[in-house]
């Protein structure tokens, strides 16, 4: 695997959810690729708009949800290359899950149950974003890529 490649993934993902403010969390504290239409998870910034529902994870990287219309395998081979993904290659995937990783347990640290809405899942931003640089730096170490902090 170049490291190029993840350099570029980590990039990608790491401006994405800079320039949306905060996290893509269901009211239901899953990760959601798209949140009211307008945030994304580290993954589906990497996917990008279009009608490709993905559902990665720490645990497995690269699956896909059944989308009608198309069978797994499809999904698989249609997420893989709108990213450049060797669905072989267990390196990758698990570099992707710990990207998404990043995100899913900042949102995590910075959320709560929020009983005055139902007991939704409510994320609070900046807690996020603090939570998902420092998330984000450690992986960059871990991989020996470029990570540049925020802009103050």
């Amino acid at each position: 695997m170049s490291k190029e490649k993840y350099q570029a993934w980590f990039d990608k993902a790491l401006n994405g959810i800079r320039a949306q403010g905060g996290a893509s969390m269901s009211k239901h504290d899953a990760c959601c690729r798209y949140i009211l239409g307008e945030r994304m998870c580290a993954i589906g910034l990497l996917v990008g708009p279009g009608d490709l529902v993905c559902e990665i994870d720490q645990r497995a990287a690269g699956s896909v949800k059944y989308v009608a219309g198309y069978d797994k395998k499809q999904l698989n081979d249609r997420f893989a290359a709108s990213i450049g993904l060797n669905l072989a290659d267990l390196d990758q995937l698990e570099f992707l899950g710990q990207l998404q990783s990043a995100h899913d347990h900042a949102a995590m640290d910075a959320g709560d149950y929020n009983d005055s809405d139902n007991g939704c899942f409510v994320v609070d931003d900046v807690l996020f974003m603090k939570y998902f640089e420092a998330n984000a730096e450690r992986l960059a170490k871990r991989h020996r890529l470029v990570y540049t902090p925020p802009a103050q």
